[in-house]
């Protein structure tokens, strides 16, 4: 069975990802043999070799001043174009990853065989499932994803905003829950290993998600966040399982799990 990963990427060098994505993008590589990585930026160049996608279809718009503005739809877009490509490269199955996403080996493993699993039976979609890291704490498997894909699904599923559709219907959302017999087998999700700086910057580009989440203002106030991670993180299950990334004092994330 061929696998394929399927990420979109921004910015590498801010937003938080310039701590983070090296490491991810190359655990990627314990997973998949084919690597697509679409682009919603013009700064990262296009490059084959790397699986780097970068071109109209996968950028950005512009605003009035020439600057790239968020947008979740053309983010999705850029995914949905990448799971075709693998597709039509000869790809039998895809797993859809962010770009602070790390694959350990066990997970790894994992995923490839549901991967196989999913294709030998002619399903269509399986989970992915993702746990924490939050400065020296690590967190049970709580999230999961419709984010394994068989290539040979005939329509092919379409990635949206934490959703899956087949044919226009939405067929899957991602799940809030307990997966404890997925703990070492989840994907580690490295939400705040950055600083308050880079946080403040990813999301006032983000506009805070305001679109998704109206409520919410789009410039960006450390109070509310910082309440807020405080609270999401507190529901969570800590594991006994060492974190991959060090502690760093001036991350939010220590931050964060000071308050826990």
């Amino acid at each position: 069975m061929k696998l394929a990963i399927v990420c979109p990427i921004g910015r590498l060098d801010r937003y938080g990802y310039q701590h983070v994505a090296k490491a991810c993008m190359a655990s990627h590589r314990n997973v998949g043999r084919g690597f697509f990585y679409p682009s919603t930026t013009r700064a990262n160049e296009a490059d084959p070799e790397r699986g780097i996608i970068s071109d109209e279809r996968t950028w950005f718009d512009l605003d009035a001043n020439g600057n790239e503005r968020f947008d979740i739809m053309q983010l999705e877009r850029a995914a949905n174009l990448g799971y075709r490509l693998a597709r039509d490269a000869g790809f039998d199955a895809a797993i859809g990853l962010h770009v602070n996403n790390l694959t350990m080996p066990a997970a790894a493993d994992w995923l490839y065989f549901e991967a196989g699993r999913i294709v030998d039976i002619r399903q269509p979609w399986a989970w992915t499932y993702r746990r924490d890291q939050l400065a020296g704490l690590s967190f049970g498997c709580t999230v999961r994803r419709p984010r394994i894909i068989n290539l040979h699904a005939d329509p092919l599923p379409e990635v949206g905003p934490d959703a899956l559709t087949i044919g226009g219907e939405v067929v899957a959302r991602m799940e809030r829950g307990d997966w404890p017999e997925m703990d070492r087998l989840a994907i580690w999700d490295i939400q705040l290993e950055m600083t308050q700086t880079d946080l403040a910057d990813k999301l006032n580009f983000q506009r805070c998600y305001s679109d998704l989440v109206p409520k919410r203002k789009a410039v960006f106030a450390w109070g509310y966040w910082r309440d807020y991670y405080a609270a999401k993180f507190r529901q969570k299950r800590r594991i006994e399982i060492a974190p991959p990334f060090p502690e760093r004092a001036d991350f939010v994330s220590a931050e964060i799990a000071g308050l826990l």
